[in-house]
């Protein structure tokens, strides 16, 4: 069974990535919560891609991006939302 705190703590509180059906478009997704939040929209997925590289922190890794990822849309008590799961 997945300790859902012991996961949320290895998560920072937010991260931004481009929302999967239309890569122009900058999501926020926050820890523990549901769903993601728009932010923006850019005219190339580039350089939405860029923006969200700017607006992670630098110590966020590619592991708790795509924790965040999967713990927004299928739950935070799914094996994909904690980090330590992710295969480089």
């Amino acid at each position: 069974m997945v300790d859902v705190l012991e996961t949320l703590s290895k998560l920072p509180e937010q991260v931004f990535v481009p929302l999967n059906t239309d890569p122009c478009v900058v999501t926020a997704l926050h820890r523990g919560i549901p769903g993601y939040t728009p932010v923006i929209r850019h005219n190339t997925a580039e350089a939405a891609q860029a923006q969200c590289n700017r607006l992670n922190d630098a110590t966020i890794t590619p592991a708790q991006i795509e924790a965040m990822q999967v713990g927004a849309m299928f739950g935070w008590h799914v094996p994909g939302a904690d980090p330590d799961t992710y295969n480089t």
